[in-house]
């Protein structure tokens, strides 16, 4: 059985989740607005020690069905359409790695391609409880579109499931370690990793280490957001996460950029989904933490 696999298999169950998509800040509204909300219904079935599928039905607005199969070659998928069973983009697949033995993925474009959208999708589970986010770029490689999916499995989100983070819930010193998948297909474990966030005003420093490597920098707090020195920013949403992202991917030059998802499970429990992609704009690695405050 491949890890891709493996790991889709874990979603065995009914998941029922919300689905809210919002407007990236800016300078003028530096809240981010909601504009629309879905609910949905995720169904993963096991067909058979080499098959699965995945029914996801978004009420109100359709459903799709999908099949995955574990193969020799790799993992393939297929689209289903009443009686139509066709191959999948295959780049869709690739796109998608999985952290091995946990339920937790990073999917994104490979490399960033001219004049095409760009889109990033992030998801951690912890227990029954899942959240994904996803930061989609016009062509122009400006932020168009934030969505906050919380999601649960067999059974109904609660109304921590929708709360939006706070300031406090950032600030202080955690610990803990990081796991990371690279492009090449590599996977570390027990990486050390480290985040101090401190506040003055309505100015923040961020202090971020994994193993031996580690970025400061400073940003200016906003109202539902925080605006960062080196051009990303981070926005608070619901289901206690934040979506980082770069306001603007460089059209040439230096490329490198990172888009991110951070959730609190826990108050003084935080998990940190982190993708980097290098100078020319191809994805380079995923660091995958858990971390806890004050130890």
């Amino acid at each position: 059985m491949t890890k891709t696999f493996d790991s889709l298999c874990l979603n065995e169950g009914v998941w029922e989740g919300v689905w809210t998509y919002f407007r990236p800040p800016t300078d003028e509204q530096p809240s981010p607005e909601a504009i629309n909300q879905r609910t949905s219904t995720l169904i993963f079935e096991r067909l058979g020690p080499s098959r699965l599928r995945q029914t996801n039905r978004y009420h109100g607005q359709g459903e799709l069905v999908w099949e995955y199969e574990d193969a020799e070659e790799g993992l393939r998928w297929f689209e289903i359409k009443g009686e139509e069973r066709k191959p999948g983009d295959p780049n869709f697949i690739a796109a998608i790695r999985p952290f091995s033995g946990e339920n937790c993925f990073t999917s994104g474009y490979l490399r960033l391609m001219e004049n095409l959208p760009f889109i990033s999708e992030q998801g951690i589970v912890v227990g029954e409880r899942k959240r994904r986010g996803m930061v989609m770029f016009d062509r122009a490689g400006a932020p168009a579109t934030l969505i906050a999916i919380r999601e649960t499995r067999n059974g109904t989100l609660v109304d921590d499931d929708h709360a939006v983070v706070t300031v406090d819930d950032l600030l202080g010193e955690w610990s803990g370690e990081a796991r990371m998948v690279t492009a090449a297909g590599t996977e570390e474990t027990a990486l050390p990793a480290r985040l101090l966030v401190r506040r003055e005003d309505d100015r923040l420093q961020l202090v971020s280490a994994f193993g031996d490597n580690a970025e400061s920098v400073a940003g200016t707090l906003g109202e539902g957001s925080v605006r960062l020195e080196n051009g990303h920013r981070l926005v608070f949403l619901p289901g206690r996460i934040l979506l980082g992202y770069p306001e603007q991917i460089p059209a040439s030059g230096n490329r490198a950029f990172t888009v991110s998802l951070w959730w609190w499970p826990e108050p003084t429990r935080l998990r940190r989904m982190v993708r980097e992609y290098d100078e020319d704009g191809a994805w380079r690695r995923t660091l995958l933490t858990d971390e806890r405050r004050g130890r």
